[in-house]
């Protein structure tokens, strides 16, 4: 795991201008956003995830993968009713011997909502992890040299070294 604080995207260094500091330090190969959305969400999901799907998905464009989607709705709308069985049923209970305890659901929320963020971080959802993701460039068919660097790769692939 990385030490520090998360690094500034790119676009932010330069909004704020002090890219200058890093010059070359930015990520050319961050993904466009795909125009294609997500559709309508599954039946099978609980009204809940359902209105989580609606209400997300158009601001989420670039999100092609559905199921990993309907992973982060059903874990931000299971967070959400843990978190409110325990705004109604107390964060804490006292046991049997006086000894005051966290809710289970707290913990269940806490979980979810882990688990929730992650995902989120997956997709890209702030700018900070979409700095970080890497795509592969494509190639620049106008680049003089691209054909050498075909046949070379061809002619290599066979190569040992005596």
């Amino acid at each position: 795991m990385a030490r520090g604080p998360k690094p500034t995207p790119y676009h932010l260094r330069a909004v704020r201008g002090t890219n200058k500091n890093d010059p070359g330090r930015e990520n050319p190969d961050t993904p466009a956003v795909d125009p294609h959305g997500l559709g309508d969400p599954p039946a099978d999901l609980t009204p809940a995830a359902q209105a989580i799907w609606t209400e997300h998905a158009p601001w989420w464009p670039g999100v092609t993968d559905r199921l990993m989607w309907r992973e982060f709705c059903v874990a931000l709308a299971d967070a959400h009713s843990f978190y409110v069985e325990c705004e109604s049923e107390g964060w804490t209970f006292k046991s049997d011997k006086g000894n005051i305890l966290r809710h289970p659901a707290s913990t269940l929320h806490r979980e979810r909502l882990d688990y929730a963020t992650k995902l989120a971080a997956a997709f890209g959802m702030n700018p900070t992890d979409r700095n970080r993701i890497k795509a592969k460039p494509k190639p620049d068919p106008n680049d003089p040299a691209a054909k050498f660097r075909r046949r070379a790769e061809a002619t290599n692939s066979g190569y040992r070294d005596p």
